[in-house]
């Protein structure tokens, strides 16, 4: 039985508008507690439980990063206290379903807060948004034999072939 939903995707595939979609189109918008994730190019990445007014800094940019498109730096205090804290929230909410918008390369350094991640995997049903890059986290995610796996990337090719 698939337990969680994984809405996985290249970047500007719609993962976050679907995850959008799901929510308001079950009216469950408002009673989902949540997680969102967001970047403020060439600034900073930035997690916040939906119904707080408090930010976490979990990325900052680093101009001088060759990495390509990844050229955010985790802030592993951001991910292994505040984010572990925002996690146990969500872990202690009365609701069966959370959704976490969205998890990327920067956790995949930050111990305590994958260990926690695994925890709400446990103990909760989740709807995730998981970027598709390359990393062991990201892998495990969208390989778990509990989850309902959409890869909106798989989906355009899909529709390109045989329906347009």
């Amino acid at each position: 039985m698939k337990k969680h939903i994984i809405i996985t995707g290249s970047k500007g595939s719609g993962k976050s508008t679907l995850l959008k979609n799901i929510l308001n189109e079950a009216d469950y918008g408002s009673s989902i507690p949540g997680i969102v994730t967001w970047c403020e190019k060439e600034k900073a990445v930035y997690m916040q439980r939906i119904g707080s007014v408090d930010k976490v800094t979990v990325g900052v940019f680093n101009p001088d990063s060759t990495a390509g498109e990844n050229r955010m730096n985790p802030v592993e205090d951001g991910f292994n206290v505040q984010g572990v804290y925002l996690l146990n929230q969500l872990i202690e909410d009365d609701s069966p379903w959370i959704y976490i918008d969205e998890i990327g390369y920067l956790e995949s350094t930050c111990d305590k807060y994958i260990e926690k991640l695994n925890q709400v995997f446990e103990k909760k049903r989740v709807i995730a948004v998981v970027r598709k890059q390359e990393t062991e986290l990201l892998k495990k995610l969208i390989s778990r034999q509990d989850a309902l796996v959409v890869d909106l990337d798989a989906e355009q090719v899909y529709l390109q072939k045989h329906c347009i």
